[in-house]
Formats: C-alpha cells, structure tokens, sequence
C-alpha cells in the first residue's frame, strides 16, 4: 500500500502501511525500527541485483566488442619478396624474404659483400723506409757532417764533448757559427 501526500502532513509507511505525519517532505517510512530495518534490506537486495545488471551488460558489451573487432585477413600479412618481388605471406613483421632458397643465397652474398666493403681496410705491412744518410749540419758547431738518420743533427765530435755527455743545460744547440 504506497500512498502518498504530496502535501506535508498525514502519509502511509511504505513497509508496515501504518498512517504517520511527515516531517519532511520525500519521508516514505513511519520511523518504526523495524521498517528501518525492513528498507535497509530492501536497499540490499536493490544494489545487489543492479550490480549484477550491470555486470551482466558489461559482459554483453565485451562480447559484442570482441565480435564486432575486424579479424587481420591475408592482405594484413602479405608482402612481396625484396630479391624476387613475388608475394608471401610473413611470419613476421621483419621477414623480407619468400623463403626460396635461392632467395637467400642472394640475400646472403649481397650482405656479405656490404659487410666486406664496410670493414676497415686492414694496413697492409709496408716496409718501413731506411734511414736516410744525408750530408747535414751540425746544430752546434755548424760544420757538415754525415747523418745516419733524420732524427741525428749534432755531429760525433759535438756528441763526444763532455758538456753533451753529462747532459747539462748550458749546451745550447743553437750556438752554432754562421
């Protein structure tokens, strides 16, 4: 029995249909303890089956989304063979090749001939230039005298003095007469 008053005043208790006055304006229960309770219950019972509503339409929804998804035809994983341009179908996202044994033989040798170019040039042994005997001037007397290599400029006598010798800073090799 659910009458209401639209008006404050008098009104029916939805759970025990007892008359009581409202108090405010949307009060549908008489104030009872046990119709409290009953409504509570009722509340429950409403949440649970909205819950599994929903959760059967998420269901539902999930289904129809995984039925309506476009499944990947051929065309997706066709492609055409980079030495022979005949069409297969890949495996993978990065086959290049239709898997023809003479395919891959070119494939193969043209990777090998890329890597060969690519590898630093290896130094070949070169022989290493003999030193040079050159006529030269002394760096600290200025007199000629027979070099046997690029790097000697002091002469053996200027080498044998005891100033070279003992290494000290007062030999100057720029010393040399003009």
């Amino acid at each position: 029995m659910k009458i209401r008053d639209n008006k404050m005043g008098n009104s029916n208790c939805i759970i025990c249909g007892k008359e009581f006055v409202k108090i405010r304006k949307n009060q549908i229960l008489c104030g009872a303890k046990k119709c409290r309770n009953a409504r509570k219950q009722q509340n429950k019972k409403l949440r649970a089956q909205k819950l599994k509503q929903d959760k059967i339409k998420r269901e539902q929804v999930s289904k129809n989304i995984a039925q309506e998804q476009v499944k990947p035809t051929l065309d997706h994983c066709m492609s055409r063979c980079a030495i022979c341009n005949k069409p297969f179908h890949k495996k993978t996202s990065k086959q290049i090749l239709c898997g023809n044994p003479d395919c891959i033989k070119v494939r193969q040798e043209k990777v090998r001939l890329t890597r060969q170019k690519n590898k630093p040039t290896e130094k070949k042994n070169k022989p290493k230039p003999k030193h040079e005997q050159k006529i030269r001037i002394c760096l600290k007397c200025g007199n000629e005298f027979m070099s046997e290599w690029i790097g000697n400029r002091i002469c053996t006598s200027c080498k044998k003095s005891k100033v070279f010798s003992a290494g000290l800073s007062e030999y100057n090799a720029n010393t040399h007469k003009n």
